[in-house]
């Protein structure tokens, strides 16, 4: 695997003040995180996955739109890990030997390769534990604590009921090249050309439309374009953000093309979509968005 490596994992508190607050996520190595307080939303193709207080999940490496949601009296919080996927292999190699239970579990991961469930008591007094650590800067005075607190979470992941997380770690952990369509879905945001995705990817461009027609049936161009049309679908229903930003978040770099692309699309522009859908769902709920690949094939 060619990933880029770090000594020692990085773990790190990430508080937000605004009621509401939306952001590109930018991650270059394997996540794992917990919500201490307040609600995150993670937006995809598929639709808003909302991770609440108390929940552990796993973020794959890639771009993600994420929304922090807090109540008046509460900032949202979360911590998260940050390791190489080497270390977080060799962890679940050396643990496994003594948690026999959770070895032999297999968990077919979502197509969006992300996961989460509720923690549990013992891995909240760890997690306590570390925020404490945080707040006396004990990471940046002795960073190999990050390593032996890591590994405790993991530990504490294997041998305790998280065998969701697990399988998603160890599917993350131990493929020799990084499967296509995960490749593809930590991409969905992001703005680099056909061809340095496909150099990131380990191939020639002709080779990338080849496989990616191959395995996902569908071009690359394609493919990119419907999941980005969808997520902005999603943010036109679940916030009142102007067309201008949700084309941004979206990866589009220019409002009147997304307008004409989403046009093309939905058969409506952004804002008469927002104003149709709204009446008939008017409430914030996770959404369910058909593809359509017929719609775009043209564009």
């Amino acid at each position: 695997m060619n990933h880029t490596k770090d000594p020692n994992p990085i773990i790190r508190l990430i508080r937000r003040g605004d009621s509401e607050h939306t952001e590109r996520l930018h991650l270059r190595q394997l996540t794992i995180g917990f919500v201490r307080s307040g609600t995150m939303a993670i937006h995809t193709a598929k639709g808003i996955i909302q991770l609440y207080a108390g929940e552990i999940f796993i973020l794959p490496r890639g771009i993600h739109l994420v929304e922090y949601l807090t109540s008046s009296d509460k900032l949202y919080e979360e911590l998260l890990f940050t390791a190489g996927e080497e270390i977080l292999s060799t962890l679940l190699k050396d643990f496994s030997l003594f948690t026999p239970l959770q070895t032999s579990g297999v968990v077919t991961p979502s197509s969006d390769y992300l996961t989460h469930q509720r923690a549990g008591r013992t891995l909240n007094t760890l997690l306590e534990g570390i925020r404490e650590y945080l707040d006396h800067d004990i990471f940046d005075r002795c960073g190999v604590m990050a390593r032996m607190k890591t590994a405790e979470l993991v530990y504490l992941l294997l041998t305790e009921e998280y065998l969701e997380i697990c399988s998603m770690l160890r599917l993350l952990t131990s493929l020799p090249r990084e499967p296509l369509e995960q490749f593809a879905v930590r991409h969905i945001l992001s703005r680099k050309p056909l061809a340095e995705l496909a150099r990131e990817y380990g191939v020639g461009l002709s080779s990338f439309k080849r496989e990616f027609r191959e395995r996902l049936h569908i071009s690359p161009h394609q493919w990119f374009l419907a999941r980005r049309l969808e997520i902005a679908s999603g943010q036109l229903l679940g916030s009142e953000r102007q067309v201008k930003a949700v084309a941004h978040e979206c990866g589009f770099t220019s409002t009147s093309h997304f307008i004409r692309l989403f046009r093309s699309h939905y058969g409506q522009p952004p804002s008469q979509y927002r104003s149709a859908h709204q009446q008939i769902a008017p409430t914030r709920a996770p959404l369910e968005i058909k593809i359509e690949m017929d719609n775009i094939k043209n564009i």
